[in-house]
C-alpha cells in the first residue's frame, strides 16, 4: 500500500474529524448559554492569551488557591454542560479562547489528540490516552510544540560558566542540557541563551567532538 503523502493525511484528518467538529459546534461552540459562563469566567480570572506560550505563563503565575479556584470553577461548568471526555479537549480550546492562528485550534476537530487536565500539583498537563494516536505526524507536532512551550518556560537552558581561575566559558552544562532535551534545536537554545548561533553551534559542536573520545571529555570536564 503506497505511503500517504502529507495533504493525503491532512485531507484524510480533515474528513474523519467532520463528525467530531459537528458535536463540538452543537454542544459548545454553538451553545450560547455555555459560551457566556465561559467569557465570564475568563473576565473573573483575567484570562486572555494568544497562544500556547501566554497560557503557561498565565498558569505558572497564578497562586494556587486561584488555580484551584479556577479548576473547581471549570469543572462545574463542565459537569452542568455534560462535557464527555471524548470532548474535553474541545472543552479546554472554548475555556482557553485562543485565536484560531495558534496551533492548538488548527487540530481542534482532528481525532486521537491528547485530553488535557490539572494535575495534583495544579499544574496543566497534557494526557496521553489510549485514544491519542501517538503514531500520527500531525498529533506529533503538536506535542512536541507543547514540550517546548513547557520547557522555554519550565526549564531554561543554563548559561555557560565561568570557572574560577579561568577566562574560558564552560560550555558543558549547555551541552548535557541540550542532551537531556534533544527536540530542541541548537538555534533554539541560541535564542534561549540570548547568544549568536555560530557561537552556541561551534562550542556544542567541539563538546560533540570531545564527548567521541570518553578519556578527553573526563579530562576536560
Amino acid at each position: 500500500m503506497p505511503k500517504r503523502t502529507r495533504q493525503q493525511e491532512e485531507r484524510r484528518l480533515w474528513k474523519s474529524g467532520q463528525a467530531n467538529i459537528d458535536e463540538r459546534k452543537r454542544t459548545i461552540d454553538e451553545n450560547k448559554e455555555l459560551q457566556s459562563e465561559l467569557k465570564d469566567l475568563r473576565k473573573r480570572y483575567n484570562l486572555v492569551i494568544q497562544n500556547n506560550s501566554q497560557l503557561i505563563h498565565w498558569l505558572q503565575s497564578q497562586p494556587i488557591e486561584t488555580l484551584a479556584n479556577f479548576s473547581t470553577s471549570v469543572n462545574a461548568i463542565k459537569e452542568k454542560y455534560s462535557i464527555s471526555e471524548r470532548m474535553s479537549g474541545d472543552f479546554w480550546a472554548a475555556v482557553w479562547n485562543i485565536p484560531v492562528s495558534d496551533a492548538y485550534k488548527s487540530f481542534r476537530g482532528w481525532n486521537g489528540m491528547p485530553g488535557m487536565r490539572f494535575n495534583k500539583d495544579l499544574k496543566h498537563e497534557l494526557v496521553i490516552t489510549p485514544e491519542t494516536d501517538i503514531t500520527n505526524e500531525f498529533v506529533l507536532v503538536f506535542i512536541k510544540a507543547w514540550q517546548k512551550t513547557m520547557i522555554e518556560h519550565d526549564d531554561k537552558p543554563p548559561q555557560p560558566q565561568k570557572p574560577v581561575d579561568s577566562k574560558r566559558l564552560d560550555w558543558s552544562p549547555v551541552w548535557e542540557w541540550g542532551k537531556r532535551h534533544p527536540q530542541i534545536t541548537r538555534k533554539e537554545i541560541a535564542v534561549m541563551l540570548g547568544r549568536p548561533y555560530t557561537v552556541v553551534k561551534s562550542k556544542l559542536e567541539e563538546l560533540d567532538k570531545q564527548a567521541e573520545d570518553p578519556l578527553l571529555f573526563s579530562f576536560q570536564k
